[in-house]
């Protein structure tokens, strides 16, 4: 299976002008099935294995249901909002030939206390990105909600509150956004709003997802992400 992965230094509050974003060539191979991955913290899998994360767990699911190699690329590191994720973008210039991609994005806009309205703007920009590196077709493309990191041990505030409201504005806007350009909309908040009462779905971090929680994650994302590569 091919990987390529785009990191940065893994701090969701960093200064921006010591940032040095590193690039490797995609692995090439002769799969015909490209999965490309966007996003932060939330994509890579903080605090767990890489193999353990959502893009992972759903390649290795899909070969395995596929009986067919799946060429996996991953854009995305902790930390990042959107504003980095279309700078990485720019700079990546990744192939407009993907069966795949999804797209979480937003959590980190919300940390750092931006204004709203930047989302506004760099998210729909995103979307369109996104669209046009799957073959220029909203089909092919999966919107996942943000998940809630107040239901975590370390969360800020034990659930709910002022935190639980900002992320369900994101999450709002980004699934009127998504649909208005017939984009699939995926919630996974939920599975993280669980965490409080079920400490096996957050990292030894005790702040980002678990491999049991990105299993769910999968779940949801597989029956989509099946179709498009039939």
């Amino acid at each position: 299976m091919g990987l390529c992965i785009v990191l940065l230094p893994s701090c969701a509050d960093r200064d921006a002008e010591n940032d040095l974003i590193t690039i490797t060539e995609p692995v090439q191979t002769t799969s015909t099935l490209n999965y490309l991955a966007l996003g932060d913290s939330y994509t890579i899998g903080e605090g767990i294995q890489l193999r353990d994360s959502y893009p992972r767990q759903l390649e290795t699911r899909l070969e395995l249901e596929l009986d067919e190699p799946i060429d996996l690329q991953l854009i995305a590191t902790t930390g990042w909002s959107t504003s980095d994720l279309l700078q990485a973008l720019s700079i990546e210039e990744p192939p407009a030939h993907f069966d795949l991609v999804t797209l979480l994005i937003g959590v980190n806009n919300q940390f750092r206390n931006q204004p709203f309205s930047i989302y506004e703007t760099e998210f729909p920009e995103l979307l369109e990105q996104a669209i046009r590196l799957a073959k220029n077709s909203p089909d092919r493309v999966l919107v996942l909600s943000i998940p809630d990191y107040s239901y975590s041990p370390a969360g800020g505030n034990n659930g709910g509150g002022q935190i639980s409201e900002e992320i369900d504005r994101y999450n709002a806007f980004a699934k009127a956004a998504s649909r208005e350009r017939g984009v699939k909309f995926i919630t996974i908040t939920d599975i993280s709003r669980r965490a409080l009462q079920e400490s096996d779905l957050i990292a030894e971090d005790n702040l980002h997802l678990s491999k049991k929680a990105y299993g769910e994650i999968t779940e949801r994302l597989f029956p989509f992400a099946f179709g498009l590569f039939l």
